[in-house]
């Protein structure tokens, strides 16, 4: 009798074990760029790997590593996973994959994001998970880490284009030196790493905006994006159709992964002198512009064996009115100048709108 109680009671303590070992387990391991690590609970382990706003997504993922039993997370403050460390405000956290409850062998991931702003350096952060693990509630393990930053560096001829600051373009702009060539470096230690604007229309990296801004074309195909460290590519900046005659200003806008350039911009200030174009007769060139006086604001465009790009209006104040077509509806009054932007060149006209 003594016997078989001894051996009822081994056979129950063996289920009981068995049940505790194959109870909800909890597991977590972090990823960055496609490299997989462990986390046990109460370590400490450093990442493999800088991390950089431009390298792609982290994340962890949580695992219930156990044959049977559900593991439910409990949240705290509304958060799964509570931070804490040095480096706690330096991730945006999407934890919006997480339901609460894993069945034995599922895994959530949850992406972590390095906000744009996160300076260089070494810092840890702490992750801790309340769940119903029996022997590792709470679950807590610290990731050390080193931040590599871009530094973004524009420079044009010689000149360092400041973030925020105004450069007046050191050479008057005529026909042989149009194109401008603008260098996009990085000096930082992390990948420097470009968004595009103005989605969906255009979805362009550098957009332009000012009193110039559509007297130039910027090519994006040379963009290298992201730009590694301590690399850089050049930009050609070139006329747009034919450029008018005067002092304007350009602002270049660029959205980075720079911590002190999240939003770069700088505006040159420029000269543009092309002599020939100042001195051209609209009438003896063979273009007819009418009628003169105009009663009521219209004018018709006849421009002979020329193709018109676009045509402007500046009256005495210098109020400047653009339209794309020959015939023209004008709210201005008085002497108005009327330029004719066309494949050979501009013409001027002098024109009285009543």
């Amino acid at each position: 009798m003594m016997k078989y109680v001894s051996i009822t009671l081994l056979s129950l303590l063996c289920v009981a074990w068995q049940l505790t070992v194959s109870a909800q387990d909890i597991e977590l391991s972090a990823s960055l760029i496609g490299i997989s690590y462990p986390l046990t609970n109460n370590s400490s382990t450093n990442s493999p790997v800088p991390f950089s706003s431009g390298l792609g997504t982290f994340s962890f993922t949580i695992t219930n590593a156990a044959t049977s039993g559900n593991l439910t997370l409990t949240p705290s403050g509304g958060k799964y996973l509570q931070l804490s460390g040095s480096g706690v405000n330096d991730f945006n956290i999407n934890e919006s994959n997480i339901t609460g409850t894993l069945a034995p062998g599922e895994s959530v991931t949850v992406s972590v994001s390095l906000k744009t702003t996160v300076g260089a350096g070494n810092r840890t952060i702490t992750v801790n998970i309340n769940s119903n693990d029996p022997d590792e509630n709470p679950f807590t393990a610290t990731l050390g880490y080193n931040v590599i930053v871009p530094n973004l560096l524009v420079t044009v001829s010689g000149l360092t284009l400041s973030n925020g600051g105004s450069t007046n373009y050191p050479t008057t702009i005529t026909s042989n030196n149009m194109n401008i060539v603008i260098t996009i470096s990085n000096t930082g230690s992390g990948p420097l790493l470009l968004t595009q604007q103005n989605c969906p229309t255009t979805c362009t990296y550098f957009a332009l905006s000012g009193s110039g801004a559509s007297d130039f074309s910027l090519s994006e195909t040379g963009v290298s994006n992201p730009l590694p460290a301590n690399n850089s590519y050049q930009l050609t900046v070139s006329p747009s159709n034919v450029v008018s005659n005067g002092s304007r200003s350009v602002t270049v806008t660029m959205l980075t992964n720079d911590p002190n350039q999240n939003i770069y911009t700088h505006t040159i200030n420029y000269t543009v002198n092309f002599p020939a174009l100042s001195v051209l007769s609209a009438t003896s060139a063979g273009i007819k512009v009418y009628p003169s006086p105009s009663l009521d604001g219209t004018l018709y465009i006849d421009p002979s064996i020329f193709t018109i790009q676009k045509i402007e209006m500046i009256d005495v104040l210098g109020k400047i009115e653009t339209f794309n077509q020959t015939i023209i509806n004008s709210e201005m009054k008085g002497i108005i100048t009327v330029l004719i932007y066309t494949d050979k060149g501009i013409f001027r006209e002098k024109v009285w709108l009543q």
